[in-house]
């Protein structure tokens, strides 16, 4: 697993240029998981899941994604995705 994560950061921040969105919301609410929930099970703050809910295209860092994808059972990858928007 720590593989594909390592190789999901390489090709997403390797493209500067690409617009990143986050699918932390989409796949919290797919496994039922609150923001409350979310911030107890990763040691993330409620502000910072907030804000991530919020504004899918949220800076964070890599520590923060590591943390929320334990605590969903996802990869890195699962959280992310390419944007079209610019």
């Amino acid at each position: 697993m720590h593989s594909e994560r390592f190789l999901c950061q390489v090709v997403l921040f390797d493209r500067v240029e690409a617009m990143v969105k986050l699918r932390v919301k989409e796949v919290a609410d797919s496994k039922g998981i609150s923001m409350s929930k979310l911030s107890r099970m990763s040691d993330v703050s409620y502000n910072t899941i907030l804000a991530l809910f919020h504004n899918p295209q949220h800076d964070v860092s890599i520590l923060v994604l590591d943390r929320l994808a334990q605590a969903l059972q996802v990869s890195i990858c699962d959280l992310l995705e390419e944007s079209q928007d610019k």
